[in-house]
C-alpha cells in the first residue's frame, strides 16, 4: 500500500541525538544556540558516529548537519546528500594531499588544484558539484554565525567553514563544460540502449508478470487466513513454470511472528503480541512473507536455494534498497558498496540507487511502524522477509515509466508532468485510430507538446490507475474502521 506520513523520518524509542553523538562531537556545537539536534534524521546522525566520528572534520561536518537541518531548514535528504558529498570528498582529497588536520584544508589552494588533477578519477560533473555545494554551505554558515552575538560567535568560528575568495568560483566555474559532457555522454548511453529497448520492455513486462503472480498467490493465501480456513504462520509455494523453479513461503502477521520467536523478543513485546495491543492493534498489524527457497525443477526432492527470489532477491538480502546502502558499521556498508560497484555503479562515493522517498512505494510503510518491525525481525531469520505491496506497487510505475520513455522519447521531467486528467491525458483519432495522447512541457521550453501513447503503454497507464484507486479504497476503508472504533470507545 503506497502510504505517507506526517513525520519527515520515524524516530527511534529514546532517540537523543545530543546523548549519541556525546564525546563524538564538541559539547559546544551539541549544544550550539538556536540549533536543534532533534530535527536531524537519525539516519545522519548514525551516518556520523559510523563514518565520520574520528576523522578531522567531524566536528566541522557535525555543524553543518545541525545548520542546514535546524537553522536554513533545508529537506532531510538534502542534508544527508551534502553529509555524503563532503565526507567522500574530504576522505579522498586529505589522503590525496596528504592533510592532516582540518587547519590544513585550504580552499584557495586545494579547490584549483583538485579541479585540474588528473590524478583524481572524480568525473567534471562531481568536481564542479562539490565546487557548488562547498560555496553554497559555507554560505549557510556564515549567515548562521552572523546570527550569533559577538562573543559566542568567536567561539563556533573553529568550524566554520572557510570561504571561496571573491571571484574565484567564478574562476572555476565550468558548468557549461558540464552540461555539453552530459549531453554526450546521454547520447552515447542512449545510441548504445536504443537497439535493445525491444527487448528491454520485454524483460520488464516478464518481471512484472512474475511480482503479479507472487501477489496474487500472496493475497489468496492471506484471504484463508482472514476467513478463517488457516492458521499464521502458513507455509505456502508455487510454481514459476519460466524459471524452472518452486518458490517457498511463510506467511506472517506481526503477532504471529513474534510469538513464534519469542525466545528473541522481551517478555513485554510477547506479552504485547499476546493480547494484540500498543504496536500489534488490528490496524497497526500486517503480513509478510518470509522466503524460503527455491527449488530448481518440480520433482521437490532438490535442496532449496535460498537467494534465488525471482530477480530482486539480492536487493534483499544484501539490504540494498532505500537508503540500506549506507546503514550500519563501516565493514558492511563497504561490502554493500563493493556489491553494487560489481554492478557498474560508481565506487567512489556512497551509492543509493534504489532509494525512495516515498513510504510504501519500495519502501516498507513507515506510519504504522511496519518498516522498524521489519528491520528488527529480519535480524532474527535467516530466510529474507518482505512486504508484498510496495514491492509490486514500483514494480507497477518502473515499468510504466520505462515503457513510456523507450516509446515516446519522454523525459522524467516530462514524465512527472503526467496525471490522471483530461487536460493531461485524452484521446484523438490519428490516421483513422483512436489514440491516447499525453500533453507535457518537454525540457527547455514553456511550450506544451503531444506524445502519441501505444496500446501497451496505455495498459501499463491504466495499471497504475487501478493500483491508484485500490490505494484510494484500502485509505477509506481504514478511515472508516477507526471512526467506527473511535465512536464505540
Amino acid at each position: 500500500m503506497l502510504e505517507t506520513s506526517s513525520v519527515p523520518f520515524p524516530l527511534p524509542a529514546g532517540h537523543d541525538p545530543v546523548q549519541e553523538l556525546q564525546g563524538l562531537v564538541d559539547t559546544a556545537i551539541l549544544h550550539a544556540p538556536h540549533l536543534d539536534w532533534h530535527v536531524v534524521d537519525p539516519r545522519v546522525i548514525r551516518y556520523l558516529k559510523n563514518h565520520v566520528s574520528s576523522l578531522p572534520w567531524v566536528n566541522h561536518l557535525a555543524l553543518i548537519v545541525v545548520v542546514l537541518a535546524s537553522h536554513t531548514r533545508v529537506d532531510q535528504s538534502t542534508v544527508e546528500n551534502r553529509v555524503n558529498v563532503f565526507h567522500v570528498r574530504w576522505r579522498s582529497l586529505f589522503s590525496a594531499y596528504g592533510l592532516v588536520t582540518f587547519a590544513d584544508w585550504e580552499p584557495s589552494e586545494h579547490f584549483p588544484r583538485y579541479l585540474n588533477d588528473p590524478a583524481l578519477a572524480d568525473s567534471l560533473r562531481t568536481r564542479q558539484e562539490f565546487l557548488r555545494i562547498y560555496a553554497s554551505t559555507a554560505h549557510h554558515i556564515q549567515v548562521y554565525l552572523r546570527s550569533l552575538p559577538a562573543e559566542l560567535r568567536s567561539q563556533y568560528q573553529p568550524w566554520e567553514l572557510p570561504v571561496l575568495p571573491p571571484g574565484l568560483r567564478q574562476q572555476l566555474y565550468r558548468g557549461n563544460e558540464v552540461v555539453e559532457e552530459q549531453r554526450v555522454r546521454r547520447k552515447t548511453e542512449s545510441d548504445a540502449l536504443v537497439p535493445h529497448f525491444a527487448r528491454i520492455r520485454g524483460e520488464a513486462h516478464l518481471r512484472w508478470n512474475q511480482l503479479q503472480r507472487l501477489r496474487m498467490k500472496f493475497r489468496e493465501v492471506v484471504a484463508l487466513v482472514q476467513s478463517g480456513q488457516a492458521t499464521l504462520p502458513v507455509s505456502f509455494s508455487y510454481e514459476e513454470i519460466h524459471l524452472g523453479q518452486r518458490l517457498h513461503f511463510l506467511l506472517w502477521d506481526r503477532p504471529s511472528f513474534v510469538l513464534s520467536h519469542a525466545n528473541q523478543y522481551s517478555a513485554g513485546t510477547v506479552w504485547e503480541a499476546q493480547r494484540r495491543i500498543r504496536g500489534f492493534r488490528p490496524e497497526r498489524n500486517h503480513f509478510f512473507l518470509e522466503f524460503l527457497g527455491a527449488e530448481m525443477g518440480t520433482n521437490g526432492a532438490e535442496t532449496r536455494d535460498p537467494h534465488k527470489l525471482l530477480w530482486f532477491g539480492d536487493l534483499l538480502r544484501y539490504d540494498l534498497l532505500c537508503m540500506g546502502p549506507g546503514a550500519g558499521a563501516q565493514e558492511e556498508t563497504q561490502r554493500k558498496q563493493e556489491y553494487l560497484h560489481s554492478w557498474g555503479y560508481d565506487a567512489t562515493e556512497v551509492r543509493r540507487p534504489f532509494a525512495s522517498d516515498v513510504a510504501g512505494l519500495l519502501a516498507w510503510p513507515q506510519a504504522d511502524g511496519s518498516s522498524n518491525f521489519m528491520v528488527h525481525a529480519q535480524r532474527r531469520v535467516k530466510g529474507v522477509l518482505l512486504v508484498v505491496e510496495p514491492l509490486f506497487a514500483a514494480a507497477t510505475f518502473g515499468l510504466t515509466a520505462l515503457d513510456c520513455f523507450t516509446t515516446t522519447g519522454a523525459r522524467v521531467s516530462e514524465l512527472l508532468q503526467v496525471s490522471l486528467t483530461p487536460e493531461c491525458l485524452y484521446t484523438m483519432a490519428v490516421e483513422g485510430t483512436q489514440r491516447l495522447l499525453l500533453r507535457l512541457v518537454p525540457k527547455g521550453t514553456d511550450k506544451v507538446a503531444d506524445y502519441v501513447i501505444g496500446p501497451e503503454t496505455r495498459r501499463n497507464f491504466e495499471k497504475v490507475a487501478q493500483l491508484l484507486v485500490g490505494h484510494l479504497c484500502v485509505l477509506l476503508l481504514n478511515c472508516n474502521s477507526n471512526l467506527k472504533r473511535r465512536n464505540n470507545k
